[in-house]
């Protein structure tokens, strides 16, 4: 209403006023007896009135084009890697909210969340050279740290001298840290456990272990099943179930255990990923990314086209990411709720270390490290970044990490404005 009155105020010393509400009239009349005061504040007829309207509307017709409004432009939606896309850059794409330390008290430490404006960290046992060390007792602990302070708060640590612990990955859920950890550093075998804390009581259990399923030395799933995830009262958790050596197969499904502990339920069968959705999941299910509904357990797909992901996958809660093959080249795939459907084309590069929220998406491709910012519709590299260029938080922020050896290589940023 108020741009319908500017366009007749600005012809209204041509043509005279414009029927319409009372208000418009009143105000028509005042401003053209301002501008014509010769005229005065005579009565108008009922022909004068009648021609008056006919002028003025034929006027703001042809004159709509200095009315309209500006409509702010579509986000890109696809995107390359060649040539190459610009640089993440701060001040201009991102603000630097706070470093994180890499080293405490001589060790190495591995971020994995954040609650309470606390960071979720392990430590790594390291010895004189600098290296991690299966003798110190502090290896693998689970901690937290203000990060203002570097101040640390040790939460659970399994390991012993000689007998050393690893963590693999770490959920939170509110008041809820949820972690896998191993015996094994290295990549042979993942015999794992999987342990919940409430940080308000302090109380600790271990939820489920890999020998509930009869594995013995299982190996290590898929990179996209090491992340345990919450819904509900639920922890779900994608385990190698089935191993037949001479034929070189592996099977993994998704598991479900109370997080009071309890029995490991299967309900995804040969699943090969799980993400939280918010009260559901989405599931990796013969290279096709699929919701799945936990109430309703082994037969809880919901209808739905899914989305083929044949070289890679993620989802978060408002967000799906896949990536599939064509003629050898790869094509990553994005659907937001919120910010629609991107696609990036990757050449014949594979792809890593899928990550996002519903408000941006990384990824990696070798070397190199990339997000997407979906609120903005720009495609970032990130300088000096490769496989482990960001670590899941939600909205704007994540963990931007350099690969250098300054002791604040990690830092939590934030996407800029939208409108920059």
């Amino acid at each position: 209403r108020r741009q319908r009155q500017m366009c007749i105020r600005d012809r209204v010393d041509e043509h005279g006023p414009v029927e319409g509400s009372a208000e418009d009239q009143r105000d028509a009349e005042h401003q053209h007896a301002h501008l014509h005061p010769a005229v005065g504040r005579r009565p108008v007829t009922s022909a004068r009135k009648t021609a008056a309207i006919a002028s003025a509307m034929v006027a703001v017709v042809l004159g709509t084009t200095s009315c309209t409004t500006t409509k702010e432009p579509e986000p890109q939606r696809q995107f390359a890697l060649s040539p190459a896309p610009p640089s993440f850059t701060e001040g201009d794409d991102y603000t630097v909210e706070s470093r994180i330390p890499t080293v405490l008290d001589g060790q190495q430490v591995v971020y994995f969340d954040r609650t309470d404006g606390r960071l979720i960290m392990s430590l790594s046992g390291t010895s004189k050279s600098g290296q991690p060390s299966e003798d110190d007792p502090r290896g693998g602990a689970l901690i937290s740290v203000d990060p203002k302070t570097n101040e640390v708060t040790e939460l659970a640590r399994h390991g012993k001298p000689g007998a050393p612990r690893y963590i693999v990955d770490v959920a939170v859920a509110g008041k809820t840290v949820v972690w896998v950890e191993t015996t094994q550093g290295n990549y042979d075998a993942m015999p794992w456990r999987l342990y919940a804390l409430n940080l308000e009581t302090g109380v600790e259990k271990e939820l489920a272990s890999y020998q509930q399923l009869g594995i013995k030395d299982p190996p290590w799933p898929s990179p996209d099943a090491i992340r345990p995830q919450v819904v509900g009262d639920d922890v779900y958790v994608v385990a190698v179930d089935r191993v037949d050596d001479q034929q070189n197969v592996v099977q993994t499904s998704a598991y479900r255990v109370p997080l009071t502990g309890g029995k490991l339920e299967k309900v995804v069968p040969k699943a090969t990923g799980a993400w939280a959705a918010g009260r559901e999941l989405d599931v990796l299910v013969d290279s096709t990314l699929t919701r799945w509904d936990p109430d309703r357990g082994s037969s809880g797909e919901a209808t739905g086209a899914g989305l083929p992901a044949d070289c890679g996958a993620f989802a978060a809660k408002g967000v799906r990411v896949a990536c599939t093959t064509a003629d050898g080249r790869r094509r990553l795939t994005v659907e937001s709720t919120e910010h629609g459907r991107f696609t990036v084309d990757l050449g014949r590069n594979t792809v890593g270390y899928l990550n996002g929220t519903s408000d941006w998406v990384s990824f990696s491709t070798g070397d190199r490290a990339f997000v997407l910012d979906l609120r903005r519709g720009k495609l970032f590299s990130l300088p000096g970044s490769n496989d482990t260029g960001t670590s899941r938080l939600s909205g704007r922020s994540f963990i931007y990490v350099k690969q250098t050896s300054s002791p604040d290589a990690m830092r939590l940023v934030t996407l800029a404005d939208k409108d920059r």
